[in-house]
């Protein structure tokens, strides 16, 4: 009761829920469910809890739709924590995921699995493998089941159609069957059969009868799974070749911090702080004599698109602008640039891993008649 009462107080709401977050006992969730529906606060806190307590199935449930727009400022930092920590923690697992979806949309639903959590349906859930049955209800209060085989590390849709065929109405009548009511015979070849249904068989049974199960390519339902649907921060290191023109190739290093941010399911913005060492030994030529590696800071932004979405890993494809400064004079070089930069990326979707390779192309001269350009392989850490 003590804990209800302070959850429940107005004054001191959002540190009652900062403190729930951090005692993460079983009367805070006692507490907050029965707060159920209630506002983003509610939810948000819930998931924190069940995330603390180790339960990724109900934490990614109640985390996934919280966007921290919708919390106070205070309880957005530790709610945004928990959904990396989960979605980390989901892609070392061995949970599946099950895409629930109903036609028409908006159906509350459940699965067996989570006994006592109903959610609103397009809907991804995060469950241990095995076979599981989903119900949904359809706005006339009628039920309908389907069912699934999941597999660890698997993510795959399950449909429910929430309509049945129309009932067969009896009319009341008589027939005559007499010889005298009888017409005239013709004889013809038997009506056409009507043909089956061109739905694919997996749309109607989940997988479960019509084949094998096929994979869902933007599956999402979790934080940091889907990498154009999921806010990301990582970190880069990598080297290569930095050259200029006139200027004899070198190797350099380089290290940055990345920041990615979901436009549509596919398509991502990318932002990127970057430090390297870069420059060339230089002959006599374009005015670059004596020229030797230089430090510089750098900004990039631009966006990213999944290419190939597989259960191990992504190949992502990113383009934009890049600013370049340098730390120190280089004769006549100029200290500011501007740049063109490509990259791949794979992340490794079991592990935060991720490889790259990146290409940067001057666009404004670095020295009289020299652009800057730079070929990189790199490893990263996703968070």
């Amino acid at each position: 009761m003590a804990v209800a009462g302070a959850l429940g107080g107005s004054g001191a709401r959002a540190d009652a829920r900062l403190d729930a977050i951090a005692r993460h006992t079983a009367a805070d969730v006692v507490a907050l469910r029965a707060e159920l529906p209630g506002d983003a606060a509610v939810r948000c806190t819930l998931g924190a809890i069940y995330a603390a307590r180790g339960d990724l199935s109900r934490a990614s449930l109640y985390l996934e739709p919280c966007d921290s727009a919708m919390l106070a400022e205070d309880l957005a930092a530790p709610v945004a924590r928990a959904r990396r920590e989960v979605a980390a923690k989901i892609r070392a697992s061995e949970l599946a995921g099950i895409d629930v979806l109903t036609d028409p949309e908006g159906a509350w639903a459940a699965v067996d699995a989570l006994p006592g959590e109903t959610f609103v349906t397009p809907q991804m859930i995060w469950v241990p493998a095995g076979h599981h049955v989903v119900t949904a209800t359809s706005a006339d209060g009628r039920a309908y089941t389907n069912e699934i085989d999941a597999r660890p590390h698997a993510q795959g849709p399950l449909m429910i159609a929430l309509s049945a065929p129309p009932a067969v109405v009896a009319h009341a009548g008589t027939v005559d069957l007499s010889e005298d009511n009888a017409g005239d015979t013709e004889a013809a070849p038997p009506p056409d059969q009507k043909h089956p249904s061109l739905v694919p068989q997996h749309f109607v049974d989940g997988g479960t009868v019509g084949g094998p199960q096929l994979e869902d390519p933007l599956a999402h339902g979790i934080p940091g799974h889907g990498h154009a649907r999921s806010y990301r921060l990582g970190v880069r290191f990598g080297g290569g070749v930095f050259d200029h023109s006139g200027a004899d190739a070198r190797l350099g290093v380089a290290a940055a911090v990345v920041l990615s941010a979901p436009l549509t399911a596919r398509l991502a913005f990318a932002a990127r702080l970057d430090w390297s060492r870069r420059g060339g030994t230089s002959g006599a030529t374009n005015g670059m004599a004596g020229m030797h590696g230089i430090d510089a800071l750098g900004a990039t932004a631009g966006a990213t698109v999944i290419l190939v979405h597989r259960p191990a890993f992504d190949l992502l494809a990113g383009g934009g602008a890049r600013m370049a400064v340098a730390l120190e004079d280089t004769m006549d070089a100029s200290r500011a640039t501007l740049a063109g930069a490509a990259w791949l990326e794979v992340p490794l979707r079991a592990t935060p891993l991720t490889l790259g390779l990146r290409f940067e192309q001057g666009l404004t001269a670095f020295a009289p008649a020299a652009h800057d350009q730079a070929l990189l392989a790199e490893l990263g850490l996703d968070f």
